[in-house]
């Protein structure tokens, strides 16, 4: 290890005032971020570790600790958080009025900092807003050998079938595998069908009453959250 004032090749600095006696040592060897370094800070003894401050600059640079060795020796527990220049700044304050004895090393972590990353040339714009069309009602396509007694309780619930009723809307529940009298998947539940492949099951589709999907998405776990979630397209709720 070496002092460092002497740290030319790591392009370290030492500002100190004049007559210090506080210095930082540091190993003679390149600097990684993420990695764990031991700085020796010599001029420091037990009596004045109560008026040492231990500073990183800029903030977040790196953890920095004060350890002190079995031998009562003075050390930094160090780790740059990335690549770029921080500056470790150690300050001893005098034990009567006067300037403070002050040590700072400015450490080269890692080489040279990461480059800023390009924007994309052609960001995906962002999701266009629900249409604004009346509620129809909504669509679940199921695995009815699959369906669990909280899925049958939600879409049996005597408060939806009210609210249905009450509010003009509709309300489908089918199975993936549904078919005809011909063995065909019903003409209008095709496209819901193929937008429920891959998904996981039961899934429902909140409709306009012109065919837009308003939502797709989870079957809520209750009668009245399913509500609620006709209740946010309703325009007259």
């Amino acid at each position: 290890m070496r002092k460092s004032s002497f740290l030319a090749v790591l392009m370290l600095a030492v500002a100190q005032v004049a007559g210090a006696q506080v210095e930082i040592v540091v190993p003679d060897e390149k600097i990684e971020a993420q990695r764990t370094y031991l700085f020796q800070v010599q001029g420091i003894d037990n009596a004045a570790l109560a008026r040492t401050t231990l500073t990183v600059k800029p903030d977040g640079a790196a953890a920095a600790m004060g350890v002190t060795g079995w031998d009562g020796s003075q050390y930094i527990w160090f780790v740059g958080s990335k690549a770029g220049p921080c500056c470790v700044i150690v300050g001893v304050g005098p034990e009567s009025p006067g300037k403070p004895d002050i040590a700072a090393v400015v450490i080269a972590v890692g080489g040279e900092p990461d480059p800023e990353p390009e924007p994309e040339p052609n960001p995906d714009p962002p999701p266009p807003p629900p249409p604004d069309e009346a509620l129809w009602g909504a669509v679940i396509i199921e695995e009815t050998g699959e369906r669990t007694p909280e899925f049958a309780q939600t879409i049996l619930d005597e408060s939806l079938s009210s609210y249905l009723t009450s509010s003009g809307l509709s309300l489908r529940v089918a199975d993936q595998d549904v078919t005809d009298e011909r063995g065909e998947t019903p003409e209008d539940l095709e496209p819901y069908k193929e937008a429920a492949e891959g998904e996981e099951l039961p899934i429902i589709f909140v409709m306009g009453v012109h065919g837009a999907e308003l939502f797709k998405g989870p079957v809520p776990s209750s009668a009245d959250k399913l509500i609620a979630l006709l209740k946010q397209y309703a325009k007259d709720d």
